[in-house]
């Protein structure tokens, strides 16, 4: 159990209490108290007094402002792999990245956070694990340009499903990230040692087959 336990708890029960947090999470007082001061200090929940016992307080947390990574630290971190792959990340580059990572991966992360959470995992790693199903499924849809997004989703959902459930998103968050990120941007992301080493790149190269024109265009109904 972590501080993102105790978030994904006020996530799914605003206004919980103290003790409910400490019951729930199965954490020492000290531990709770630690974890609720965090996030307090990161702006990322609020307290009002109980209505009923105003010595108690109930806890909310600010969705609008909800960060629970870094979209700087992901930033430089991508920069620093793709320099270390011989690219560089230009700002029009940059600002894809930030987009996908506003638009698309925080309203993820929240929704993770509110059903099964994250445990002892750092959100992190799993904004990387995104980031590297987005290059994967790259690869998956090379035959598919100009198909829907609709008809896109049917046809990758059905091929490999556990793919998805491998990356842990639904796949219109991937399908996003190929539309906003764009082919030249993903190919350089392809060239990163994370991505190269990734389970993601292994499951793929493991299901290679799942590319085959023939068998995506039958699918289509071309």
């Amino acid at each position: 159990m972590s501080k993102f336990s105790i978030q994904q708890e006020i996530l799914r029960s605003p206004g919980v209490r103290f003790n409910e947090l400490m019951e729930r999470t199965e954490l020492s007082h000290q531990s709770v108290s630690r974890a609720l001061k965090q996030l307090e200090q990161r702006g990322l929940i609020y307290h009002v007094e109980d209505e009923e016992d105003r010595r108690k307080k109930r806890y909310f947390v600010r969705e609008d402002n909800l960060i629970v990574i870094s979209i700087d630290e992901v930033v430089e971190r991508v920069r620093e792999e793709l320099s270390k792959a011989g690219e560089d990340l230009t700002p029009e580059e940059e600002g894809r990245l930030r987009e996908f990572l506003l638009k698309v991966v925080r309203p993820a992360i929240v929704e993770k956070l509110k059903h099964d959470g994250f445990e002892d995992t750092d959100p992190r790693f799993f904004v990387e694990i995104l980031l590297h199903g987005v290059v994967a499924l790259a690869e998956l849809t090379k035959p598919m340009k100009g198909v829907s997004k609709k008809r896109m989703k049917k046809v990758v959902t059905a091929l490999k499903p556990q793919f998805y459930e491998l990356v842990g998103a639904d796949v219109g968050v991937l399908i996003e990230g190929l539309s906003i990120l764009g082919d030249g941007f993903i190919r350089k992301m392809a060239k990163m040692e994370s991505f190269q080493k990734s389970i993601i790149n292994q499951f793929m190269r493991a299901f290679r087959f799942l590319s085959d024109e023939r068998v995506i265009r039958e699918m289509l109904g071309n």
